[in-house]
């Protein structure tokens, strides 16, 4: 590595892939861009799910990017929050700063985990929701009151930049002066036809980690049944469904199998909303309905024309179809590349 470059400490969530793939996409992006060395922390599982996707390899080939595993899943106990002690969770922070390659960065970079930020060191927050807010208000109130109280006084009294995208940025975020909107990250947009479709082409998704599947099993078997309907499903979804296999095929995510398809049904999730966007396919938000993150972004999604909140009311077959060109109309007015401003942010705190 150059020893004169700027050192960056970037941390990837380890609760999904969306975390993930957003990290490798922008640094696919950027790295070829700015004389810098980039520090990737996740987890060992996150690489092993994404070897086989698009930018993963050329960061792995670039002496300029490193990755580094840290157990944050499992130390951070995203599905019991609750019983979460404070002491447990500093340390776990403390883990990763006292690790050399964030000793050494100049610039620290956090997707919507506060903690890290504790320091004197230039951060900058990466993510349209954060991650303390989004658990309180989600069903159950999930977090330690402690916790969420240490994370919100960090969020007070930071002078870390704040970047999310524009469209679903969340209200904790959007009363944040310091907070900077910017375009989806995605470029290279698939300009899809508008026009009447006779048959549909579906992608059923829970993503590369398998999230919660509970809201997608009705639908599936309702669409697979239907002859105007081809359905794919993601390989998390495929091993539990009980349909035939010929009633399905399982979907690879390359982008030759994106521009294919017609219609996606899956979590709102940014990195799935982003695939939305990238290659204009209108999209149904459905989930359990849990997560204050999923439930805002399938409102969004709705408000914005780009497709259906289907956590709020499933709409039935006749409504996608009626309201299917508008929603792809709208999706080609969607602003994109926030690459651009994101890599002008990065030189500023640089100072490069």
């Amino acid at each position: 590595m150059n020893r004169k470059a700027k050192k960056i400490f970037h941390l990837v969530c380890p609760n999904g892939m969306g975390h993930f793939k957003r990290t490798v996409e922008i640094w696919s992006e950027l790295i070829d861009q700015m004389s810098v060395e980039v520090t990737i922390a996740c987890e060992d599982w996150q690489c092993q799910k994404f070897k086989n996707h698009r930018g993963f390899e050329k960061l792995q080939n670039n002496p300029h990017v490193r990755f580094e595993f840290f157990d944050l899943n499992g130390t951070l106990r995203w599905s019991d929050l609750s019983n979460l002690q404070l002491n447990e969770y500093q340390a776990t922070i403390e883990r990763v700063k006292n690790h050399e390659q964030y000793e050494e960065a100049d610039l620290i970079i956090s997707d919507n985990l506060l903690g890290l930020i504790s320091s004197a060191k230039e951060a900058l927050i990466l993510g349209s929701f954060l991650w303390h807010d989004v658990l309180k208000e989600s069903s159950g109130g999930g977090i330690n009151e402690q916790v969420y109280q240490h994370e919100a006084s960090l969020l007070e009294n930071s002078k870390a930049k704040l970047v999310s995208v524009k469209d679903v940025t969340m209200p904790a975020l959007q009363s944040c002066e310091e907070n900077i909107r910017l375009a989806w990250f995605c470029k290279d947009v698939y300009d899809r036809p508008v026009q009447a479709r006779e048959n549909y082409k579906v992608l059923f998704s829970a993503g590369l980690s398998g999230a919660d599947t509970g809201a997608l099993s009705a639908l599936i078997s309702e669409f697979a049944y239907s002859p105007k309907y081809s359905i794919y499903l993601s390989p998390a979804l495929a091993q539990k469904t009980n349909l035939e296999e010929e009633s399905f095929a399982i979907f690879d995510f390359e982008e030759a199998s994106f521009r294919s398809l017609d219609l996606m049904i899956a979590r709102p999730g940014v990195g799935a909303l982003t695939e939305a966007i990238k290659y204009q396919i209108p999209m149904l938000a459905v989930d359990n309905g849990d997560n204050s993150e999923m439930l805002f972004n399938a409102i969004r999604l709705q408000q914005l024309g780009y497709g259906w909140d289907g956590i709020s009311r499933i709409p039935n077959r006749k409504e996608l179809e009626r309201d299917y060109q508008s929603k792809l109309l709208a999706l080609k007015t969607c602003k994109v590349d926030g690459f651009k401003d994101l890599e002008k942010i990065i030189k500023e705190s640089l100072e490069i």
